[in-house]
């Protein structure tokens, strides 16, 4: 489901500062707030206003609801280091020629992430070429 944010790899992963900004507008306007969560550091949480918003795009919510519920599905329970590695492996399958082998994406990988080794940069890849399969057998 395209959003139109534009991506860099940056240190943790890809970052797009036009979300960061539509965040802090989103925060700006009471849609959603920060709550810490020790040791973890600040999520973001739904206010009460973001309800009233909610109403009034039910339709649009319930058309994207199967593909939200399948994003947080298959990343809801991932931690930050795993995040960063199938993050990473996304942002530089999506910006490869199609039918790049994952020996060389990996290698890219690791190679913009040399704290990421070889072998689960190859895993990261091998779990983005699942989930992109899976998300158009899901959607079609």
């Amino acid at each position: 489901m395209p959003l139109g944010f534009e991506y860099i790899l940056y240190k943790h992963g890809p970052f797009s500062f036009d979300l960061r900004d539509e965040l802090t507008g989103m925060r700006a306007d009471n849609l959603v707030s920060l709550e810490s969560q020790f040791p973890y550091g600040p999520r973001f949480a739904l206010t009460d206003q973001s309800e009233y918003i909610q109403a009034v795009f039910s339709k649009t919510l319930q058309a994207n609801d199967a593909k939200i519920s399948f994003v947080a599905e298959k990343l809801g329970a991932m931690g930050v280091a795993e995040l960063e590695r199938l993050a990473t492996a996304l942002f530089i399958t999506k910006r490869s020629p199609a039918g790049m082998p994952v020996g060389k994406r990996a290698d890219e990988l690791t190679k913009r992430k040399p704290h990421i080794p070889l072998e689960a940069s190859t895993a990261a890849v091998e779990a983005a070429d699942r989930i992109i399969q899976e998300a158009r057998a899901y959607v079609q």
